[in-house]
Formats: C-alpha cells, sequence, structure tokens
C-alpha cells in the first residue's frame, strides 16, 4: 500500500482508496480509474454502461445469471437493462439495442409482470 501511496502524489488529482468486501465505491460515469488488489480476491461491476453494453447485457438475462442473485440484487440488476437500452438509443446504436431488447422478450414479460414499476419505466424508454 506504501508504494500505491506514493504514486497518489504523483498524479494530479489522484486517490488511492483502500476498502473491503463489505464496502462498495460508486465512481461516476467516464471516471478514469484502476483497480489493484492486495489479496486473492475478485471484483464486481455492472454499472459501466456503453452503447454496446445491452447486447451483453441482454445475453446475460438470456441465460438467467440473474437467478442466483438475492432479491435486492435482482432489482439493480433489472433496472440496469433499460438504463443500458437508454444508452444505446442515445447514441444511436438502435439496431443493436432493438435485436438485444427483442432477444429477450420473455424474460423482460417476466421481469414486467413481477414488477409493475419497472414496467412503467421500460415503457417510457
Amino acid at each position: 500500500m506504501c508504494k500505491l501511496n506514493q504514486l497518489a502524489t504523483a498524479l494530479k488529482g489522484g486517490l488511492i482508496v483502500q476498502t473491503t468486501s463489505s464496502k462498495a465505491i460508486c465512481l461516476p460515469a467516464r471516471c478514469i480509474h484502476a483497480i489493484f488488489t492486495i489479496a486473492s480476491s475478485f471484483l464486481v461491476t455492472m454499472d459501466f454502461t456503453t452503447w454496446d453494453s445491452i447486447k451483453a447485457f441482454s445475453r446475460y438475462l438470456k441465460f438467467d445469471l440473474d437467478a442466483s442473485m438475492d432479491t435486492e440484487s435482482q432489482n439493480h440488476c433489472y433496472d440496469f437493462s433499460p438504463n443500458c437500452l437508454s444508452v444505446a438509443l442515445a447514441n444511436r446504436r438502435d439496431v443493436i439495442a432493438l435485436q438485444s431488447w427483442v432477444s429477450i422478450e420473455n424474460q423482460l414479460q417476466a421481469i414486467g409482470d413481477k414488477y409493475p414499476k419497472w414496467k412503467k419505466y421500460a415503457k417510457k424508454i
């Protein structure tokens, strides 16, 4: 950690944060960052969205990878799907966005049936 702290002083506006698995760090969109682990571990992220995220995300739902999540994590996951669609559409990736959305129509219908607020939000987009 000492070498990382030395590096932070050399970076203009650099910041070093040490955290544990019980905490999350939220970074603004397009925030340049690097992650180093000091122990054997893994990192999970789901907030980084580009205009192509909808394609990967639809495959995620298509193969029911959300099934192993707890309810709160599933809700975050489901909220993320319309956000991915919105980013794709805003960046004129209409064909990929619509193909991805249509490819998981059954999963989206099931989510909408279970979560009416989500369905209303998704319809807006």
